[in-house]
């Protein structure tokens, strides 16, 4: 991290948007003010500056739609939809409609958003992850189970991607790519699972119970292990159940 990034984030919050809109950043080329706000969007800092930061390379033209895409998913709506807005300004409007055909889905009349993701789905054999996330993203649970129940396993995602869009995500999308990764026996799960393990929300542990149980191998055991002494009854009911399907299948 350099220097003016470290003295950058001992300001004030209020200091540091002042800063980004009328202090001396505003006189730097934009090559170095871009350099500037993308590592600044990977420190610690207020969402208030994040959603700032994003605009700002917004009104840059800065144009890496996968850059934006991190911060999607981020749980301050006001985050989130700078980058919305930034991706889409991007060239490929590719990514745009994928957000649309999602607002589409959020705008239709609530007891009928069930059955159009279903024939979404149904009719669907490619996906990209955006839209994936984009569908998990929206703040209806029966919108996100249909998502989870029939998304095709042969759909071919970058799960990778998918794991790194946990980072920041409200807790519901933590909780839904978990359980998506678990229904694909996904290798990049026990990674995911170790930065999971502790989250403070109990449907996400609850969820990496129920994912880890499905995997059923020994990389999977000790995290198992140590959500089997969760604080929560139903996380360790559901890792100890899953620890006996394990040692059921060794021997």
């Amino acid at each position: 991290m350099n220097d003016a990034i470290v003295d950058f984030l001992c300001l004030s919050a209020s200091d540091q948007i002042q800063f980004l809109k009328e202090g001396e950043f505003t006189r730097w080329p934009p090559p170095e003010r871009i350099r500037f706000l993308k590592q600044l969007l990977q420190s610690e800092t207020s969402s208030k500056t994040m959603a700032s930061a994003l605009k700002i390379l917004r009104e840059l033209k800065y144009r890496d739609r996968f850059f934006f895409r991190r911060f999607l998913y981020h749980q301050d709506s006001s985050v989130a939809n700078a980058a919305r807005k930034a991706m889409e300004t991007s060239t490929v409007s590719h990514d745009s409609g994928e957000i649309r055909l999602a607002d589409m889905v959020k705008r239709e009349n609530p007891a009928d958003r069930p059955a159009v993701v279903r024939n979404l789905l149904k009719d669907c054999d490619t996906m990209s992850e955006s839209l994936l996330l984009s569908l998990l993203q929206i703040e209806d649970f029966r919108v996100r189970e249909e998502v989870v129940a029939n998304l095709s396993p042969d759909i071919n995602l970058d799960e990778a991607v998918l794991a790194d869009a946990v980072n920041g995500a409200v807790w519901y999308v933590r909780s839904s790519v978990v359980q998506i990764l678990g229904r694909r026996h996904s290798g990049v799960l026990p990674d995911l699972a170790r930065r999971l393990v502790g989250d403070a929300n109990v449907d996400v542990r609850l969820s990496l119970a129920e994912a880890l149980g499905l995997l059923q191998n020994e990389e999977t055991r000790p995290l198992l292990e140590t959500l089997s002494k969760d604080a929560n009854q139903w996380v360790r009911r559901r890792a100890l159940k899953a620890l006996a399907e394990v040692k059921e299948g060794d021997g």
